[in-house]
């Protein structure tokens, strides 16, 4: 497996790109390691928060700067029937990929389920993704914690997701970090959280998970890291300014409407 870059904005992205065989799935959701990352949660509702967050390959290559390729990356739920990636993974460069763009996903160690991009913003780098068997009817899904960039600030953090070291097993991983206060920002640099959380090759699409009281929400998707030389910190695009994108909000409250509320 090698690795696919993109900069775009100053940022430095790294996906996995897939070899010829199809990557197994293997996560042990019951690890020790795992069940006692977050405080407060029983092994039951660790394994639950896990199970929503899965893997994610293109069906066809995408493009990037160092050519073509079947793209792998995280992804989590964030609603019964959607879920959300990087565009950067799912999209990569070249505008004739950006429409109802084809990719497949498993959650919960279970089967790959087809899906496709229904919305994208590039230049922050996050895209929705319409799954067909809408798997968070049983998973559940992650709500959000759509708290700023500033609000997070100081805030303790749990990065979660796969890393594509290894085609015949992606490993799932938990690592405690911390929200940094951010620098001034415009535009879309305003929307990022910056953290001290671990990003190397292959993490692209982690989920940022806040706790309290027992309760998991999901604050930030995974970017990259800022800026290309050191000292290097950890970017990711907060929840909250996904919600602001009406269309997200639209379709997720609506798919949120049809179905009743997930349990623990």
């Amino acid at each position: 497996m090698r690795a696919l870059r993109l900069a775009c904005l100053g940022l430095t992205f790294a996906f996995a790109t897939a070899a010829a065989a199809e990557t197994a799935y293997s996560p042990d959701y019951a690890a020790a390691e795992l069940t006692t990352a977050i405080p407060g949660l029983s092994p039951q509702a660790m394994q639950a928060v896990l199970a929503r967050i899965g893997t994610m390959e293109t069906v066809t290559p995408i493009r990037s700067e160092d050519g073509e390729d079947i793209a792998e990356a995280n992804a989590f739920l964030v609603s019964p029937c959607y879920a959300l990636v990087n565009e950067h993974a799912a999209v990569g460069d070249g505008a004739e990929h950006r429409s109802d763009r084809a990719v497949k996903l498993k959650f919960g160690g279970g089967d790959w389920v087809k899906g496709r991009v229904v919305r994208y913003d590039a230049p922050r780098d996050y895209a929705l993704i319409r799954i067909d068997s809408c798997p968070g009817r049983s998973l559940g899904w992650l709500a959000p914690d759509t708290r700023s960039p500033k609000a997070l600030g100081g805030e303790e953090l749990f990065m979660a997701g796969f890393r594509f070291d290894d085609d015949d097993n992606p490993t799932l991983t938990i690592a405690r970090c911390r929200a940094r206060k951010p620098v001034a920002a415009n535009g879309a640099h305003a929307d990022w959280v910056h953290d001290d959380c671990p990003s190397e090759d292959g993490v692209s699409g982690s989920a940022l998970l806040t706790a309290a009281d027992g309760e998991v929400r999901v604050a930030a998707l995974h970017v990259g890291v800022y800026p290309y030389d050191e000292p290097q910190f950890g970017v990711a695009l907060s929840l909250g300014s996904v919600m602001a994108d009406p269309d997200v909000a639209a379709l997720i409250d609506a798919d949120l409407e049809s179905r009743p509320p997930q349990g623990d």
